[in-house]
């Protein structure tokens, strides 16, 4: 069956997780819901290559991050003279949830309001 499908782990792979060979540790984390990302790649689309699986710190090595709660505010404060701070409450893929806080300068908070209002979701 070959090699585990999750980066890093050197393991003989010993039952599929849906389309990849995986060892016995990684097939009971994927079991028990960990958070997984396929990374696949133009030699894997053609089947030269298998796709990989991030998992565990190879996903949070991505440093991505998903919106937990709608920010509400946008804050202006004489202490940050940089812009404008938009606190969040976010969650990095593979790890945990935290708060976050961008500080936008005028210039990036115009083009940010630009690009939202281009792609705000149609009403049903």
């Amino acid at each position: 069956m070959g090699y585990c499908a999750v980066l890093k782990c050197n393991r003989e792979a010993t039952m599929p997780y849906a389309f990849w060979p995986v060892c016995a540790q990684h097939y009971n984390e994927l079991d028990g819901g960990a958070e997984y990302r396929s990374q696949g790649s133009e030699q894997s689309a053609t089947g030269v290559a298998s796709p990989t699986l991030l998992m565990g710190e190879s996903l949070r090595d991505l440093n991505e991050y998903t919106v937990v709660e709608p920010p509400t505010t946008l804050e202006h404060d004489m202490h940050y003279p940089e812009g404008a701070l938009l606190r969040l409450r976010v969650k990095q893929v593979g790890g945990k949830e935290t708060d976050m806080t961008l500080i936008l300068p005028d210039k990036a908070l115009t083009n940010l309001a630009a690009l939202l209002s281009r792609h705000r979701p149609k009403p049903d």
